[in-house]
């Protein structure tokens, strides 16, 4: 069942083409943003870096979706969302 559900993730979106050997690099940095972002629970720094870095991440994936001319980007633009709602508090917090 999991290893299912990760090809289902792991596949590159048929119309903005990612590149297979980019799927690693781009999982390895999602995953290590999330890592972060629990890290910075503890290190309030390191959570605020991760969340820039996810930021950024996500809107590279809107701007490969509309290079490709592929302008359905719910998903990444939740994400943004998402780590925003993450940094936001944090930065306010300061």
């Amino acid at each position: 069942m999991i290893v299912s559900i990760a090809t289902v993730v792991a596949r590159p979106h048929p119309i903005a083409s990612t590149m297979q050997a980019w799927l690693f690099p781009l999982g390895a940095l999602k995953a290590a943003g999330a890592l972060g972002l629990l890290a910075g629970i503890g290190v309030p720094l390191i959570g605020v870096a991760a969340a820039v870095g996810l930021v950024l991440f996500f809107v590279g994936a809107i701007i490969t979706h509309i290079r490709a001319h592929y302008y359905s980007f719910t998903a990444p633009a939740a994400f943004i969302l998402l780590a925003v709602g993450s940094l936001v508090p944090r930065l306010a917090s300061w």
